[in-house]
């Protein structure tokens, strides 16, 4: 009987969802498209999603990657390197590059920030949870550690070695790290240290780099600000802005109510995303590009709307000469399209309908029944048909077929098909019998030599 109870138990709490209707079946929190990773680009062929991630296989197809493979959570820190890309799961840091090659297996305190700086990627960590800590800088592909001497919780990489920031009551302090970490461990004194008294205290402060320019966001309850910081200047910012339900620009400062993606250098433009608008800023002006989209985030060669990832088109490719919809467009000389050039229709790059079901190699083997389980829930959310865009609810993979749903559309949504034709409600009970089959499977010693010696550590 004891057998039976586990099984029995599933199936009471099966049957409702299975006889539910259909338009409550994906409600919810609809899945939304968050870019690339740090530091990446198109080319990486991984996309962050708001749970899990989408990856390129050898076909150009993009495949869903579930928490379950990096042991949760859902959106966790990816950063760009030479050798893949490194994901900061909570079973530590892994590098993907088409499959999980290695672990990351040094040790550090709790991460602040994360960068990617001369082909390598880097975490900035608090080694004392402590107010006044001292902090860490190390890379994750040459164990290269560099101790600092202050709390610092914003880093980014600049084109000659990085900056770090922190806040500290109302005042902003930002320092400079000379390049050249050479040595496995060094231990430096910030000698070039700015500090400034801001106009308003702020909550957070990040540290953003793009082409030779460094930003200082800062975050506050009602709105936020980015400043272009010209030769370490930070006397702007004693300086306020004003407040108020409308965008504010001048030549090196930027507030918005809302969030602030960015900037980001596309050509000669400087881009910006912030309410819903991708912006161009230039000598104080915006000016709204890609009105039909609502952009939620922006890269140096793409920008996401929910769902999905748009790209601007090469000159060849807006002739009519490029790659087609969806083929990679903004990769290579698509993505430094210059001003002249805004006028061309935005190609899209990724479209979350297109993704298909998760493969099993890409898992530890005790976890694929977690990860169908998400992929599942992730499918019903999107509106995939058939729970997959290979219409087989994640349980043999096929060919992918482009989804005919529209790309813009977002929000709770109901999951396709005939009213009584089972859909989702059949595809979720096949999927459930699988995870109770592969409840009873043994674990495959070896199987994903990932985890090997890991042991999960708190973020």
């Amino acid at each position: 009987m004891r057998t039976l109870a586990a099984p029995l138990a599933l199936a009471v709490g099966v049957v409702p969802f299975i006889l539910a209707p259909r338009d409550a079946l994906a409600h919810g929190p609809a899945p939304a498209t968050l870019g690339v990773p740090h530091g990446a680009s198109l080319a990486d062929g991984v996309v962050r999603l708001s749970s899990g991630a989408a990856v390129q296989d050898e076909q150009g197809q993009w495949v869903y990657l579930c928490p379950a493979s990096w042991g949760g959570p859902g959106a966790p820190a990816m950063i760009a390197s030479e050798q893949g890309i490194w994901v900061l799961g909570s079973d530590g840091p892994a590098l993907w590059n088409g499959g999980w090659e290695r672990a990351y297996e040094g040790e550090f305190g709790s991460v602040q920030d994360v960068t990617h700086a001369h082909g390598e990627a880097w975490i900035l960590a608090r080694e004392d949870q402590a107010a006044g800590g001292s902090t860490s800088l190390l890379s994750l592909d040459s164990d290269r550690t560099v101790s600092l001497s202050r709390p610092w919780s914003a880093v980014t990489g600049l084109e000659q070695g990085f900056a770090v920031a922190q806040l500290d009551d109302d005042v902003l302090e930002v320092a400079w790290l000379d390049d050249g970490v050479e040595t496995k461990v060094e231990t430096r004194v910030e000698t070039r240290v700015e500090r400034v008294a801001l106009a308003r205290p702020a909550t957070s402060v990040d540290l953003r780099h793009a082409s030779d320019e460094l930003y200082v966001v800062l975050s506050r309850p009602d709105d936020y600000e980015v400043a272009r910081i010209t030769s370490g200047d930070l006397s702007a910012l004693a300086t306020d802005l004003g407040e108020g339900s409308s965008v504010v620009a001048t030549d090196d400062r930027l507030r918005s109510p809302a969030p602030i993606d960015g900037p980001v250098e596309w050509g000669d433009a400087t881009l910006v995303a912030s309410d819903g608008a991708l912006l161009t800023w230039q000598d104080g002006q915006l000016e709204p590009r890609w009105a039909e989209y609502s952009v939620t985030c922006v890269d140096p060669d793409s920008a996401c709307v929910t769902t999905g990832l748009l790209a601007q088109p090469s000159q060849e490719e807006a002739q009519g000469e490029g790659a087609g919809e969806g083929e990679g467009a903004g990769e290579g000389e698509g993505a430094g399209a210059g001003e002249d050039e805004w006028e061309t229709e935005a190609a899209w790059a990724f479209v979350l309908g297109d993704l298909q079901v998760p493969r099993e190699q890409d898992v530890p083997a005790e976890r694929w029944p977690s990860c169908q389980a998400q992929w599942l829930d992730f499918a019903a959310h999107a509106g995939l048909d058939d729970l997959g865009a290979s219409g087989d609810a994640g349980l043999e993979g096929e060919d992918a077929t482009r989804s005919d749903e529209d790309p813009l559309e977002s929000g709770c949504r109901v999951v396709g098909g005939a009213p009584g034709s089972g859909g989702p409600g059949v595809a979720a009970l096949i999927g459930l019998l699988v995870l109770l089959g592969g409840s009873r499977r043994r674990t495959r010693p070896g199987s994903w030599p990932l985890h090997h010696g890991m042991q999960p550590r708190s973020k």
